[in-house]
């Protein structure tokens, strides 16, 4: 072996060397700087725990502090300051042993314990259950139907809620007695006799008692219904027989209360109607412009005057809701009411007369009318209303449409009415239109 060969093997010998030893204290220092991160990452876990207990002993320390009544918070408020809160009490839960292990399904667990417990926590602390109850989205509601509202029925229940209702006044307050033919007469009495003093010797004067006729004519009263299907009568938990005939018996009650007022259009000679100027009622009329809102304590004083002795005892005042509204508020020149309420089993009184209402009578629509019929007074004993004896039936129809399967309703009644003396009443009438 020459002298060079030996330079060039002890030259490579040293070579391998150095990259042998290069290379193991790269190993060292790769390992020296994996411990130190190690130890800083221990270090700084330690830091988030520490400031993860002083964060909880704050959140305490508030708790502990709150008034009686409770912090009330809204949801926005309890999640902004819960978002953080809920993971660091579940590590503070897997920290103290509740959850073992560093799995997902291990943090999942500790994460859902967690935001339940710290949501009622704090609506028991704050005493606010609102705060929570973003948790129970998918709970089971009777308000919805796929959570629960299936399961729960619609109780319909077998009685009827009725609209208002008036009485009738007409079948109350006049002389109802049965008409067996359809027009029957009455004869009254329409002049006195007249007494006097004579002097000795002398002539009496002479008078004779006259007498009219008062005639009463049926008229029929009908209510008639569209088909009512079999279906609706077989499965309706209410009556619907019995609807229609509470329904339509009312309804000819009312007919008859707004005949009596107003009388029927076209007709002169049957149902005449007190407040109709045609009828003949002697009334008191308002000055020129002055219209219902203007009634004074002296007008219905006057009213009362018209009214003959016997009839004024047992006369009634006829007025609707708004006309009551508006005497109720009326006195006379020395503050003293027109209105006196019931007392110790006494009726309501207006000028010691008593009243009934009804809304067949003139109201609120006409209490700016001109010439308009707007009050009576009366004793309503002086109007007959005859009624045929077994004519009201209610009847059912179910041939008309039977292809269908639609029964139709009829109600109908014979009727009739007057007043038989005039005299009984007296009306009052608005004021003619200023010029």
């Amino acid at each position: 072996m020459t002298e060079q060969e030996i330079k060039n093997l002890a030259k490579a010998v040293f070579e391998e060397g150095t990259k042998t030893l290069s290379a193991k204290m790269d190993k060292h220092a790769a390992s020296a700087d994996e411990k130190l991160s190690h130890m800083d990452g221990k270090l700084k876990q330690l830091e988030e725990k520490s400031a993860r207990l002083e964060d909880l002993e704050t959140k305490v320390s508030k708790l502990e502090a709150a008034p009686a009544g409770g912090i009330q918070l809204v949801k926005a408020d309890f999640g902004q300051f819960m978002g953080a809160d809920i993971n660091k009490a579940a590590a503070l839960l897997v920290d103290k042993g509740l959850f073992k292990g560093d799995s997902e399904e291990i943090r999942q667990k500790a994460a859902l314990s967690a935001k339940w417990a710290v949501a009622a926590v704090k609506s028991m602390a704050y005493k606010n259950p609102a705060l929570y109850a973003d948790f129970c989205k998918a709970a089971n509601l009777e308000g919805t139907d796929a959570n629960g509202g299936y399961l729960v029925p619609e109780v319909l229940e077998a009685e009827l809620i009725k609209a208002a209702r008036e009485n009738s006044f007409a079948l109350q307050e006049c002389t109802v007695f049965p008409q067996n033919a359809s027009k029957v007469t009455f004869p009254a009495e329409d002049g006195l006799v007249e007494a006097g003093f004579v002097s000795e010797g002398a002539a009496a004067t002479p008078s004779n008692p006259t007498f009219k006729q008062v005639a009463l004519e049926l008229k029929k009263a009908v209510c008639l219904t569209e088909g009512v299907s079999g279906e609706l009568l077989e499965d309706s938990v209410v009556s619907f027989v019995g609807i229609l005939l509470d329904q339509m018996t009312y309804a000819v009650s009312q007919l008859l209360d707004k005949t009596v007022l107003n009388g029927i259009s076209g007709d002169s000679n049957n149902f005449m109607g007190i407040l109709n100027p045609s009828t003949g009622i002697e009334a008191i009329s308002l000055a020129q412009g002055k219209v219902f809102a203007d009634i004074s304590y002296d007008d219905l004083s006057d009213m009362i005057t018209l009214i003959p002795g016997m009839d004024r005892a047992v006369a009634k005042f006829c007025m609707s809701r708004y006309g009551l509204g508006l005497v109720r508020r009326i006195k006379s020149t020395d503050s003293v009411p027109v209105f006196a309420s019931a007392v110790s089993g006494e009726p309501a009184t207006l000028l010691g007369q008593r009243y009934f209402t009804s809304e067949n009578a003139p109201g609120v629509a006409d209490k700016a009318t001109a010439e308009k019929i707007v009050l009576a007074l009366g004793n309503w004993k002086q109007y007959y209303i005859g009624m045929k004896p077994g004519s009201m039936a209610l009847e059912s129809d179910p041939y008309s449409s039977f292809d269908k399967d639609l029964i139709r309703y009829r109600l109908k009644m014979r009727v009739s009415g007057n007043p038989v003396r005039k005299s009984a009443f007296a009306v009052l009438k608005t004021g003619q239109a200023s010029a």
